[in-house]
């Protein structure tokens, strides 16, 4: 393996850890980037996230939206997604995604727990 693409997954690697998830999702948030930065640039443009969020929901975004979303995005208000832009939205939002989940984990795990009347761990039919 050369030493510039070792160089790059040990980076991931240490920013994986630094943000704590998986290595698996900085690489493909930065694999995500590349797809979406067409020109090669190493910034995404408006016109680019427009293309692809328009394409990505069948044409149900619309062009507004995707300028919305831009907005959030592109942090410092600059014009343009810098992949540190693109990589802390990305990971704000895979993060609140895993909360999200683990919310909802618990509340069904506790609604699971009100449904076993006779504490056996079970939900025979009777129960539900």
């Amino acid at each position: 393996m050369d030493s510039h693409v070792h160089g790059a997954s040990h980076a991931n690697e240490r920013r994986a850890d630094e943000i704590g998830i998986d290595n698996q999702i900085v690489l493909e948030v930065e694999a995500l980037f590349a797809k979406l930065d067409e020109d090669k640039d190493e910034y995404i443009s408006e016109e680019e996230l427009s293309r692809a969020l328009i394409a990505a929901s069948n044409g149900k975004c619309t062009e507004e939206q995707a300028k919305d979303t831009f907005a959030v995005v592109d942090i410092n208000q600059d014009g343009k997604i810098s992949r540190d832009d693109f990589n802390d939205f990305m990971i704000r939002q895979i993060k609140q995604e895993i909360v999200n989940s683990e919310d909802q984990m618990e509340d069904l795990k506790e609604k699971l727990h009100q449904l076993n009347l006779d504490g056996s761990g079970y939900l025979p039919t009777t129960e539900i």
